[in-house]
C-alpha cells in the first residue's frame, strides 16, 4: 500500500508507508497537533481548504481583532501555515514580505512580554514538601486517605526536586524510566536524557545532569514493588505534570503563577544566586542561546550587578 500524503518532494512521487512515518517524525507529536489546530482554526476562518490560501488572507488572519494573540501564537501560525504549503510542495504565503512586515507591524502594536512562570526557589521546595502529603479535598468534595495523600505527596515532591535539579521541561519529566537514573556510591545521581529532546529531537547527544543526594532519598521513595527500568518515573502525562506542580503550589499557600515550567525558571533563579555564569545556565538546560536563561535569570542577576554590589551598604 502505497501514500502520496506529507510529499514536499514531487505530486507524482509514490512514499512507501515506511518513508511517510519517517516524514511525520520530522516534527515531533506535539509540534503535529499544534500544528493540526493551528490549520483547524485557519480553515475555519478561510471558509475553505489552507492550500487556498494568499498572502493577504495569511496577513488579514493575523491581524483581525478576532484573532488578536500572542507573539508566540502568531509565530506558531505562521510556521504550521509555511509546514502545510511545504508538505504539499507549494509555496508558502507567509514568505512574502507583506506577512513579514504585518508581523513586525503587530509586535510593536502590542508589545507584550512573554509570562514568566514563577520560580520553584529553594524556600518554595522546602513549602511544597512540608505540606505536599497532606490530605486534599477532591473536586468533588471527597477527602482524601491518608495513604493514597502520602503517596501522591511523594510523587510531588519527587518531581519538583528532579525537575529542578535536572532543569526538566515538562514533556521531558514525562518521558523518563526508572532506567535514567543511576545512584553513586556518595547518594548522589545522574539522569540521562538519552531520548528526543526540545533541543535534540534526534537525540543524537545524551544529556546528564546531576540529582542531590536529597533528591535521590525523595525519587526512592516513591519506587513501587516491581518497578523496572522501563518504568514510567512518574507515571505523568506532561499536562499531568504541570497540573500536578500547580496545585502543589497552591497548596503549600505559594502565591504566583506556577506551572511545569516553573522548576527550570527556580533552578536558573538558584543558580543564578550562587554566582552561575550564562554559559553554565546554558549548558544546565541545554539551551541553544543564552538567550532564554538571561531572559529567566534578569531578577537574580540584577541583584548582583554594579549597583547592587558597590552601592548597596551592609
Amino acid at each position: 500500500m502505497k501514500s502520496r500524503n506529507l510529499l514536499p518532494l514531487s505530486k507524482h512521487t509514490e512514499v512507501s508507508p515506511e518513508t511517510a512515518a519517517a516524514l511525520r517524525s520530522a516534527r515531533t507529536a506535539s509540534t503535529r497537533a499544534q500544528y493540526a489546530r493551528q490549520i483547524k482554526s485557519f480553515s475555519a476562518w478561510l471558509g475553505r481548504p489552507v492550500l487556498g490560501a494568499d498572502p493577504v488572507d495569511v496577513a488579514n488572519y493575523l491581524a483581525g481583532p478576532g484573532t488578536a494573540r500572542s507573539a508566540s501564537w502568531r509565530g506558531q501560525c505562521v510556521a504550521a501555515i509555511r509546514a502545510c504549503f511545504g508538505d504539499a510542495g507549494m509555496p508558502s504565503p507567509t514568505d512574502h514580505p507583506g506577512v513579514a512586515r504585518t508581523l513586525r507591524g503587530l509586535r510593536r502594536q502590542h508589545p507584550r512580554a512573554p509570562r514568566q512562570a514563577a520560580p520553584l526557589t529553594v524556600e518554595a521546595i522546602a513549602a511544597i514538601e512540608a505540606t505536599a502529603c497532606a490530605p486534599r479535598v477532591g473536586p468533588g468534595g471527597r477527602r482524601e486517605s491518608r495513604h493514597r495523600a502520602e503517596c501522591r505527596g511523594k510523587i510531588d515532591i519527587a518531581l519538583v526536586r528532579v525537575m529542578r535539579d535536572a532543569l526538566l521541561r515538562r514533556s521531558e519529566a514525562a518521558a523518563l524510566t526508572w532506567g535514567d537514573v543511576h545512584e553513586h556510591a556518595d547518594g548522589s545521581g545522574r539522569l540521562t536524557l538519552a531520548g528526543p529532546t526540545k533541543t535534540d529531537p534526534e537525540a543524537t547527544s545524551p544529556h546528564v545532569s546531576y540529582l542531590t543526594r536529597a533528591t535521590m532519598k525523595a525519587l526512592a521513595a516513591t519506587a513501587a514493588p516491581g518497578t523496572t527500568p522501563a518504568t514510567s518515573l512518574f507515571g505523568l502525562s506532561a499536562r499531568q505534570i504541570a497540573r500536578r506542580i500547580k496545585t502543589a503550589a497552591v497548596a503549600a499557600g505559594l502565591e504566583g503563577r506556577f506551572s511545569g515550567h516553573s522548576p527550570r525558571t527556580g533552578a536558573v533563579h538558584s543558580l543564578t544566586e550562587r554566582g552561575a555564569t550564562l554559559p553554565q545556565l546554558q549548558q544546565a538546560g541545554r539551551w541553544k542561546s543564552p538567550a532564554m536563561p538571561a531572559h529567566y535569570a534578569r531578577e537574580a542577576r540584577a541583584g548582583k550587578n554594579a549597583v547592587a554590589l558597590l552601592l548597596e551598604t551592609p
